[in-house]
């Protein structure tokens, strides 16, 4: 450092020529992010506003303490919530200036309202960071929950477990303007549509990014108005133009087999969630699919069951089952306070254990005389039934 470095020290009274140089010096080296050029233009304009200043600095200090992946992802997110469009690929900040912060550089004394805009512009974005930084790791953005706990994790597992996140600008809209039932409601919707439509059918993505952009630009533009039944009807649209009933099926069946680790949380993910919707289903399946949310399953601690055990006993094994034992309709769950050691049991000596179940599917397993070909393509042909009625928009 003291040997092969050198520290260069330009002072300019002009405010161009400094900007220019600063920006060409950027080139030169370690680029810096779109953060720290916006950071410093913002600070520019501001020059003769000494407290507008201070908190602008104070504001993009808090927004800029995440890694620079993490600020990137918010501000490419920040964007298309706003202006229903996707970010730019290049030229981030530049966009930035020219759509939030279009003013002279810097700021003529006099100009009171304009440097309030840019501080009112700056706190709107740090708010909608800390929100942000929240919902891209599944927390709910809500400080003092009015929602149950399982609206909650729904959050989670929308964003964590579907690795749904080109929702998020939509999320940050309904966050801002809408009411927090509202905001639950929606996640709902988009946890339920996006495991039907990009999990398992396997619908490219990008045309519902776009939709989802554009519903984030209504809500800001008219926040009292907006109504969710209007997205569900589009949503609908796709389902029925890309990810039809016999198209859910049979990705189900196929992507559902119980394989590598992170498809086995699908599958907790997928049964827990018939679990859920099980009562609504069994009382006729009218309207909206409606939950039970007395109770919320953690689904790293659900243990996958083999109804036809997945290692048979030595002598036990059936060979026409055997080809099926991965498949969904040999697979229930354990949730966290049953213990599922007996999985490897022959059905017969597992029916007391789904008697005795808190998991309604259990309980039906309990309800049958044999488990053989024929009744585990009914249960599976079921399960594909409620599937279609609960992934649904």
């Amino acid at each position: 450092m003291t040997e092969d470095c050198y520290i260069i020290h330009i002072v300019s009274d002009n405010h161009q020529e400094a900007y220019r140089l600063f920006s060409i010096l950027n080139d030169r080296g370690k680029t810096l992010s779109d953060g720290d050029l916006l950071r410093s233009y913002t600070l520019e304009n501001l020059e003769y506003y000494e407290d507008h200043q201070k908190q602008v600095a104070e504001v993009w200090d808090r927004i800029l303490g995440h890694t620079e992946v993490q600020i990137d992802e918010f501000l490419r997110a920040y964007y298309p919530s706003h202006q229903g469009k996707r970010a730019p690929r290049k030229d981030l900040a530049a966009t930035y200036r020219a759509t939030f912060f279009e003013y002279p550089r810097p700021l003529e004394k006099g100009k009171d309202s304009d440097a309030d805009t840019i501080r009112d512009n700056l706190l709107t974005m740090q708010r909608e960071a800390e929100a942000f930084f929240n919902i891209v790791e599944g927390d709910w953005p809500y400080p003092s929950p009015s929602v149950r706990q399982w609206d909650i994790v729904r959050l989670h597992r929308l964003i964590k477990v579907l690795k749904h996140t080109i929702c998020i600008p939509l999320l940050l809209s309904a966050y801002n303007h809408l009411k927090e039932e509202d905001f639950a409601d929606l996640v709902n919707l988009l946890e339920r549509f996006s495991f039907r439509y990009i999990t398992i059918v396997g619908v490219h993505a990008g045309g519902l990014g776009d939709l989802y952009n554009k519903q984030a630009k209504d809500i800001r533009d008219n926040p009292t108005g907006y109504n969710l039944g209007n997205f569900r009807y589009k949503l609908q649209e796709l389902q029925e133009s890309s990810a039809r009933d016999s198209s859910f099926a049979n990705a189900l069946t196929d992507k559902l087999t119980y394989r590598t680790s992170s498809i086995r949380q699908i599958i907790r993910y997928f049964l827990s969630t018939i679990e859920d919707y099980y009562q609504w289903y069994f009382h006729g399946a009218s309207g909206d699919p409606e939950p039970d949310k007395i109770r919320v399953f953690d689904l790293n601690s659900l243990t996958i069951e083999h109804i036809y055990p997945q290692n048979p006993a030595p002598g036990a094994s059936d060979q026409v089952l055997e080809p099926y034992k991965h498949t969904v309709g040999n697979l229930s769950f354990w949730s966290e306070d049953e213990n599922g050691k007996a999985s490897n049991n022959a059905f017969a000596a597992k029916k007391h254990q789904y008697e005795t179940s808190s998991v309604a599917l259990n309980r039906e397993l309990a309800k049958l005389t044999k488990w053989d070909i024929s009744t585990l393509e009914t249960r599976q042909s079921e399960l594909l039934k409620m599937a279609q009625k609960i992934f649904t928009a």
